[in-house]
């Protein structure tokens, strides 16, 4: 028996219904907005959302969608909220790394206000400094707490010596904008709008729906 909804096979929802929610969600409408327009349930939308944030994560960590592992749902879900075990009731800060015009953000823990105060003070950050396991190279930390954009490294050079803002201040401005508009967001979900915000930042000049497409073709829900 064929499966009738080959990207999700585990939903109720027809391959149909999930195209135009899949669709809704790479233009960035709102779950409400795309609830609206496919006359499926909020929460249907929602849950579906957030399966699909889960796996950006996945797809940020591997690049290449043939190397994403299958994991349960679970599973899934259990790993960014790991991530922000040190950010509970505290301040988020996060950082923002580019390599090959690439970017990639990491939520810092407890090592976030020692590193704060160091960017407060304007001292230039040491190789100790940095927060344990940083990949790739650190161009600028986010206070989100304050709303404060601190430039790092190479992008601490006065803008007036530069061309252009620096890729890490513009995806900062490119995040503020998208993660307005949800008006306030809970502490163990930001990880997961954090990383929507790379994905789409990094694939800002294509259209998603075809790479989300191929993406869960390959790796289904």
């Amino acid at each position: 028996m064929p499966v009738s909804n080959p990207y999700f096979p585990s939903s109720k929802l027809s391959e149909v219904k999930f195209r135009q929610i899949l669709k809704c969600f790479s233009i960035d409408f709102t779950a409400t907005a795309s609830a609206a327009l496919t006359k499926v349930s909020v929460r249907s939308v929602n849950a579906l959302f957030l399966r699909l944030r889960v796996r950006l994560i996945h797809v940020c960590k591997y690049p290449c969608s043939s190397d994403i592992p299958s994991i349960n749902e679970e599973h899934e879900y259990a790993s960014p909220c790991l991530q922000m075990e040190g950010c509970i009731g505290q301040t988020i800060v996060f950082g923002i790394h580019q390599r090959n015009g690439i970017v990639s953000t990491e939520v810092f823990g407890k090592e976030a206000r020692a590193l704060l105060q160091i960017l407060l003070r304007g001292d230039p950050l040491q190789a100790a400094s940095f927060p344990p396991g940083a990949r790739g190279h650190l161009e600028g930390v986010v206070d989100m707490q304050f709303d404060r954009f601190f430039p790092v490294g190479a992008s601490q050079i006065p803008r007036s010596c530069l061309e252009e803002t620096s890729l890490a201040e513009s995806f900062w401005r490119f995040a503020r904008h998208r993660l307005q508009k949800f008006k306030g967001l809970p502490v163990h979900t930001f990880h997961l709008h954090l990383k929507e915000c790379e994905f789409r930042f990094n694939h800002r000049h294509e259209d998603l729906y075809p790479i989300l497409l191929k993406l869960l073709r390959q790796s289904p829900l």
